[in-house]
Order: C-alpha cells, then structure tokens, then sequence
C-alpha cells in the first residue's frame, strides 16, 4: 500500500495487479488495475526457446508442483503476489506519484506508470 497523493493509494497483493484507490464523495473508490491483462506482455515470454521452455516446466513443477505439458501463467506481469510498492523522490511532481515500482515473491520488479485521477476513476461510480 502507498500513497500516490492526498486523496489517492496503489494496493498490491494476492491478486498480481496493483490497483489505484481514492476518496470520492467521502468513501474510498476502486479505480484502475495498473495492469491492463489486454495489453501485450513484454520480456519473459516473448520468443521462447525450447531450452527456456523446458526450464520453465522444471521450474513450475518444482516451485509450484505443478506437473503439466503447458504451465499455466497469471495474466498479470506479476505471476506471484506483489509484496512491495515503492516510489523515489524523482518521479514525483507537484505532490503527486508519477511512477511507482512493484516487487512480487516471483522475483520481478515492475515499473509503472501512474494515470491522472480523472482518467483511472472514469468508470468508477459511487452508489
């Protein structure tokens, strides 16, 4: 959990996708999920060998004891929970968060992006 501004935090956890949370009409709204699962995913999967694939079921059957031909994956960069959130002093500009960095228990470190609030509350809704 931190705070991006006054009125605003990013969440990380069991679920693999950071999510931003802010104060509307006087109670906490969820907002966007930082990771769009629509979005093309860079890096890891990206032209995978038959060397990068064969570790990769070793290492799923040893660390998760899952024994299967096709290993399933998250659809979040994160393929684990997120069990830390961080910025630094340069990514922020006028009291707000720009840029935060997430650490999941797979052994990943996630830069992201943060939106303005008008843009990742678009959809919520207050009832």
């Amino acid at each position: 959990l931190m705070f991006v501004a006054e009125d605003s935090v990013v969440a990380g956890g069991h679920d693999c996708n950071p999510t931003m949370f802010a104060v509307k009409a006087g109670a906490w709204a969820e907002g966007k999920k930082l990771d769009d699962a629509k979005a093309e995913k860079k890096g890891f999967s990206a032209g995978a060998s038959a060397r990068s694939a064969a570790f990769k079921k070793f290492e799923m059957s040893s660390t998760q004891g899952v024994d299967s031909t096709a290993p399933s994956e998250a659809s979040t960069l994160h393929q684990n929970c997120i069990s830390g959130v961080a910025s630094c002093q340069a990514w922020k500009a006028g009291g707000r968060v720009s840029k935060i960095v997430t650490v999941g228990l797979d052994g990943r470190l996630c830069f992201w992006q943060i939106p303005g609030l008008s843009e990742a509350f678009a959809a919520a809704s207050i009832n």
